[in-house]
């Protein structure tokens, strides 16, 4: 009876918020063009452009073009199809994140033409040089016309009349001024020609290289949640903690599957032996591992998100299910604090002290043999520290038998928290594996658990982007049950792993270029 009354509310909500642009019919044309451009560009181009941009190929150039032009013309239509329409969802924030978009990408083809890092640094000190010398020659120059200039204002002085001399008085400070700009221009030029601003550009790329796919994600989640008319009045709240700790998810599972495919090697993050200094470079090689920022990320989460689990209520009192909340928050602040701790090299040393003065007290270590006696064993060269892969086990159990208002809710809460325990249990399986058979090569292992644990983090962050009170309204109204997301679901996380694999290659054709 009780689940009755909950499902005609949620149908009533829905019906009131059923005026939305899905609905609408006027000018539809322009809106499916719009939105077949916008997803073209961030969805297709815009990968491909990043892989070429990393990779640094030639051909970069025209493909960050055909994304900036496709996503120019994208905007242009929503901008006519809005001056068109009434407004159907006041105070939207998709229209300023994509005029942020556009900017973002104008600016990122601009930085496209800065070299990446492998630019020789003998052109550095050609490039100092020769503007050095412009520079001085300026001074020099500029220093002899103004002593000539003050010569003949000094053999004038004798026969001059006083007007004239307060004339070439007035004249002086001009030429100073003169001689000021053209230092000032000649230094502003030597510093540009200097490598303090090429790097400055070189780290600007890199951040738009790296950060722009995520502002592509918020600009087609935000679109989505216009469209369809989503997250109005008080369900705000619940819609951005679904949306922001699912994205989270998802972009931690393509990174996941991104890891296997071989990224971020050089660091050691493909569970593979990092390799040394001399073939990564000092900065990758005193890299943290991976779990460390995992463990730094849930910790983060668990500080920032003790008070946020209230604010959907209407009278902003603490209830039970908001307390059961915060003790997930304080499980991955202590855990992933525990965590940390575990991937601390200085925390390893300290608990190990003990030993170490044991073996230095009773053994010479001038020996061979002592010193291969003090040497860690294979598998702490290997980070492998299970609290991260244990908090999101515990996370899924609880979410899959969290109480929910309704049956398609529960449905969710349940589908999205069985996933992720299914990607705990094969994360798990991963440091087995690699415990008894540690990594002997920097080339990645690729272990097969982790396809698995990849597909069901990415499957389940979308799950729980779906699962809030918006969506389950929705289907509530619509007559849908919750295996109609399920199954659409997975099905999309099939085809961006596939869309994820495809720009990786893309990538190393372009570092073979």
């Amino acid at each position: 009876m009780q689940n009755h009354t909950v499902t005609s509310t949620m149908k009533m909500t829905a019906a009131t918020n059923s005026t939305s642009y899905f609905r609408l019919v006027a000018h539809r044309d322009v809106m499916i063009a719009h939105i077949i451009l916008m997803t073209s560009a961030w969805a297709i181009f815009l990968p491909v452009a990043v892989m070429l941009s990393i990779s640094n190929s030639p051909t970069r150039i025209p493909v960050q073009l055909i994304f900036t032009l496709t996503n120019a013309f994208g905007a242009l239509l929503g901008a006519v199809f809005s001056h068109q329409t009434p407004e159907l969802y006041a105070g939207q924030k998709h229209s300023p994140v994509g005029w942020v978009g556009i900017v973002s990408s104008i600016v990122w083809l601009a930085l496209t033409v800065v070299p990446k890092d492998d630019v020789k640094k003998s052109s550095y000190s050609e490039n100092c040089q020769l503007y050095r010398q412009s520079y001085e020659a300026l001074l020099r120059s500029s220093h002899s016309s103004s002593s000539e200039s003050e010569h003949e204002y000094a053999e004038d002085d004798l026969d001059s009349i006083p007007e004239e001399n307060t004339d070439k008085k007035l004249e002086q400070p001009d030429r100073l001024s003169a001689f000021t700009a053209r230092a000032i221009y000649s230094k502003a030029m030597a510093w540009m020609a200097s490598k303090y601003p090429l790097q400055a550009l070189q780290i600007l790329r890199a951040i738009f290289d790296r950060t722009i796919l995520v502002l592509g994600f918020i600009c087609i989640v935000t679109g989505v949640i216009v469209f369809s008319g989503s997250f109005r009045g008080i369900h705000v709240f619940n819609g951005l903690a679904h949306s922001i700790k699912g994205g989270i998810f998802f972009w931690y599972g393509l990174l996941t599957f991104g890891r296997w495919l071989g990224c971020l090697a050089d660091f050691g993050w493909a569970w593979n032996q990092r390799p040394g200094k001399a073939v990564v470079g000092s900065r990758a090689a005193r890299m943290p591992s991976m779990e460390f920022f995992e463990s730094a990320t849930m910790c983060f989460y668990g500080v920032t998100n003790v008070w946020l689990e209230h604010l959907s209520n209407t009278d902003g009192a603490w209830r039970p299910r908001d307390l059961e909340h915060v003790a997930i928050a304080f499980l991955f602040f202590g855990g992933g604090l525990v965590g940390m701790l575990i991937n601390s090299v200085s925390l390893r040393k300290l608990t190990m002290a003990h030993l170490r003065s044991l073996i230095n007290r009773r053994t010479n270590t001038n020996t061979e043999a002592d010193q291969e006696a003090s040497l860690l064993p294979d598998q702490l060269q290997l980070s492998i520290n299970p609290i991260p892969a244990i908090l999101l086990f515990l996370l899924g159990f609880m979410m899959s038998s969290h109480h929910q208002p309704s049956k398609i809710s529960t449905m969710l809460h349940m589908l999205w928290g069985r996933t992720f325990m299914v990607a705990a249990f094969s994360r798990l399986a991963t440091y087995a594996i690699l415990y008894l058979r540690p990594p002997t090569s920097c080339i990645p292992p690729r272990p097969p658990t982790e396809l698995v644990a990849s597909f069901c983090i990415i499957a389940g962050g979308l799950l729980l982007m779906l699962s809030n009170t918006s969506t389950i309204e929705a289907l509530e109204y619509h007559n849908l049950d919750a295996m109609f997301i399920f199954t659409n679901v997975v099905g999309l996380t099939a085809i961006v792993m596939a869309w994820e694999a495809v720009c990786l290659a893309i990538k190393g054709w372009g570092l073979k270029q």
